[in-house]
């Protein structure tokens, strides 16, 4: 099977200033942000008490007014399933 297959290509809009942080942490090391999403992803999926800490994680409250909501995700993913 080729690689292609077991990718989706997709993109995001990530804060600006946290990306430069994480470029700025990461410029000597092998992480990079496909890294990061695909074993974040992971955990989640896997990991209840991961999902649990990203779903009440709530130290992005300063950089609210710069992200749109997302109000259809709820939706598309409704808790009680």
């Amino acid at each position: 099977m080729k690689k292609d297959n077991l990718t989706k290509l997709t993109s995001v809009k990530i804060i600006k200033s946290l990306y430069e942080q994480f470029k700025f942490k990461t410029v000597n090391t092998s992480m990079n942000l496909q890294k990061l999403v695909n074993r974040s992803i992971h955990q989640y999926i896997h990991d209840n008490a991961i999902q649990e800490q990203i779903e009440t994680y709530d130290q992005l409250h300063h950089f609210s007014s710069l992200v749109q909501p997302y109000s259809y995700l709820g939706r598309l993913f409704p808790k009680d399933h």
